[in-house]
């Protein structure tokens, strides 16, 4: 993950990075785990500035990556001007910041804000970019599942049993109380054009009065449910499904939530609670990784390649179900762009 700079704000930024633990621990996480691009050059900065700067590269590691000169930010700021959505934007524009933040697509800060929008991404206490929160006590019918205030452009559900059952009973029957309070509170502000992508199991084998044989859910129903849960003032995802055959998902690729700056790994499922908010599921916790984590960030890769294989296939064959045009770029779909 690239942390990129304007002048003022990286200045500003090293005046204040040791003044506490908050703003230490950033400091700490932008050496051991960020790559950072300054949006001037060196010769801009004069001799107080250039000693700031010598001392931030003081005890950086040999692998530490640190480019420079190139203003990779279009200006004037638009939704358009960033060269990626999963980076961290730290700029000195008074035009157009506080219109792109209320997006709630990328993360940005403004001159003064570097430290808070860092920290954003340090998901727990102890510098950990680790955090498990405890269904039933920090996740309930109340206050369910969410993003940790991140801001996101996709977001990709893979739950094998995310919509078995019918709309009466089974967990699409439970959709009500918990996939939609999921989505309602990521979609309380949301301005920007986004994409949902949902991997579900089906299983077509065998004939249609089996007890194990499942189409998956109605899509047109099922868009007009998830759309429903859209606040009016939020723009529409766009929506994508993937019906995957029987025993193609396996359990390390399952019950996850992906998206731009976190990934979240749930236990059995991501129907925690019934209808009267009694909790069903045998999980006990849920687990979040920020992305900006290295060891986080590989992980996230192998798994992103593995489900970018499972929709090409399932687009390519009659055994799965899927509404991805042909024309969609599946691995475009998957890079959170």
């Amino acid at each position: 993950m690239v942390a990129y700079f304007d002048k003022k704000n990286y200045i500003n930024y090293l005046k204040k990075a040791t003044d506490s633990s908050e703003a230490r621990d950033t400091l700490r996480m932008i050496k051991n785990q960020m790559e950072i691009h300054l949006n001037f050059n060196i010769e801009e900065l004069d001799d107080y500035e250039i000693i700031l700067h010598e001392e931030f590269e003081e005890g950086i590691s040999k692998d530490f990556k640190i480019t420079k000169g190139e203003n990779k930010i279009k200006r004037p700021l638009t939704s358009t001007s960033f060269p990626t959505k999963n980076d961290v934007y730290l700029l000195d524009d008074d035009y157009g910041m506080d219109e792109i933040k209320q997006l709630n697509f990328i993360l940005l800060g403004s001159l003064n804000d570097e430290i808070k929008t860092l920290k954003k991404l340090i998901i727990d206490d102890d510098y950990s970019f680790h955090k498990e929160k405890i269904i039933g006590q920090d996740i309930t019918f109340d206050k369910h599942l969410n993003l940790l205030g991140l801001p996101f452009s996709t977001l990709i559900f893979v739950d094998r049993y995310l919509f078995k059952g019918s709309a009466i009973g089974g967990n699409l029957g439970l959709f009500e109380y918990n996939l939609k309070k999921i989505i309602s509170e990521v979609y309380q502000s949301k301005n920007f054009i986004s994409t949902l992508l949902f991997i579900y199991q089906i299983n077509k084998e065998g004939k249609k009065n089996d007890a194990k044989y499942d189409e998956g859910p109605n899509l047109e129903l099922l868009v007009k449910s998830i759309n429903e849960c859209i606040d009016v003032k939020c723009k529409k995802p766009e929506l994508f499904f993937i019906g995957v055959p029987a025993r193609v998902i396996d359990d390390e690729h399952d019950r996850l939530i992906l998206s731009n700056y976190i990934r979240i790994k749930s236990g059995d499922s991501f129907v925690y609670f019934d209808s009267k908010g009694k909790k069903i599921t045998q999980s006990t916790s849920v687990d979040h990784y920020s992305l900006v984590n290295k060891k986080y960030i590989n992980t996230n890769e192998i798994l992103i390649n593995k489900l970018v294989q499972i929709a090409k296939d399932c687009r390519n064959s009659n055994t799965g179900i899927t509404n991805i045009p042909k024309e969609k770029n599946i691995k475009h779909l998957f890079n959170f762009q």
